[in-house]
């Protein structure tokens, strides 16, 4: 699956390169490896809460026509970059061990948007929340562990005023098929 710093899995509607590979896929979930076969378009986080009598809403997943943009961003890089681990290679000092055959950590907030685009649900200009997610994705490539993904997302409130009535929901749009041509 196709991960981003964006709150979004599987095809992220933009070009962005996979994070081990550098080339950019028109799949959001091939299985097994190589074959062209998907069974996910795409995901994306959803986190609503009530802040001082408002209730706000951020996600991965905006689309206004063809215009797209995203409520969640990493830091600039350096520091927003996404990590990959592997059990295939071996670390040294106090950087964590990898924990799967394939871990991609990101972290990313709510707190600055990319574009001037409107929030669609109040036709307003975003509201932030105040959240800084760290989503942690363990993949395995061996028996009975290679046919699913599991995925750890961390939300925390950096803002300076309290979330009441947080929820947290993932919105994914499942397709299968064949794609002939596997990258974009």
């Amino acid at each position: 699956v196709s991960m981003t710093n964006f709150g979004t899995f599987g095809d992220s509607y933009s070009d962005w390169p996979d994070c081990f590979t550098g080339l950019v896929w028109d799949i959001g979930s091939e299985f097994p490896k190589g074959s062209h076969l998907y069974s996910l378009y795409n995901a994306a986080i959803w986190i609503g809460g009530v802040v001082d009598g408002d209730t706000l809403v951020s996600t991965g997943d905006i689309r206004c026509g063809y215009d797209q943009h995203q409520e969640f961003c990493p830091d600039p890089i350096p520091f927003g970059e996404m990590i990959t681990r592997s059990l295939a290679e071996s670390y040294l000092g106090d950087e964590e061990q990898p924990v799967s055959d394939q871990d991609i950590i990101a972290t990313y907030t709510d707190t600055v948007a990319l574009s001037d685009y409107p929030d669609f649900t109040r036709g307003t200009y975003h509201e932030s929340l105040g959240l800084h997610i760290t989503q942690k994705s363990y993949a395995w490539s061996h028996g009975l562990a290679e046919d699913f993904i599991l995925i750890e997302i961390t939300v925390k409130n950096i803002g300076d005023k309290d979330i009441s009535d947080l929820f947290f929901g993932v919105r994914a749009r499942p397709a299968v098929g064949y794609l002939e041509l596997g990258l974009g």
